[in-house]
């Protein structure tokens, strides 16, 4: 009888243990997995975002209402693009008088080459002059 008691004792005193231990595992957090991500299951909302433009400008038009959902990428604004079409046509405008300045620059090299060609003639004409006018003076007898 003895065994009795004590098998009862222990019933006692280990059926409430387990319903204790298996409560405390259902309202313990999930684990992490193995590779390192939790497993959960839930909603989550997003409630607001960091939006920012690529370049700076005034806002043309919205495209989009205040709270819709959008996809990644999408188009929410348009920019004026006044300022920004003003700079471009500048910027042609100094292309376009850079390309007439290098063509005005091209035509004078044959001109500029000629004038090279006419200064060395010249300058070996001039040389030729003053040695003949020199060779007298230097066969003279008595200059030395």
């Amino acid at each position: 009888m003895a065994t009795m008691k004590l098998r009862r004792k222990l019933l006692i005193f280990i059926l409430p243990s387990l319903a204790l231990v298996a409560a405390g595992y259902s309202l313990w957090p999930p684990k992490a997995a193995l590779d390192g991500t939790l497993e959960t299951s839930g909603r989550i909302e997003g409630e607001q975002a960091a939006v920012a433009a690529k370049v700076a400008g005034a806002v043309a038009s919205l495209l989009v209402a205040e709270g819709a959902r959008v996809e990644e990428g999408a188009l929410i604004a348009q920019l004026d693009s006044q300022v920004a079409q003003a700079e471009l046509r500048r910027a042609e405008h100094l292309v376009h008088a850079a390309r007439q300045e290098l063509a005005a620059a091209h035509a004078r090299v044959p001109e500029a080459k000629r004038e090279a060609e006419a200064a060395r003639s010249a300058v070996t004409l001039a040389r030729e002059e003053s040695r003949t006018r020199i060779a007298p003076m230097i066969t003279m007898p008595g200059h030395h």
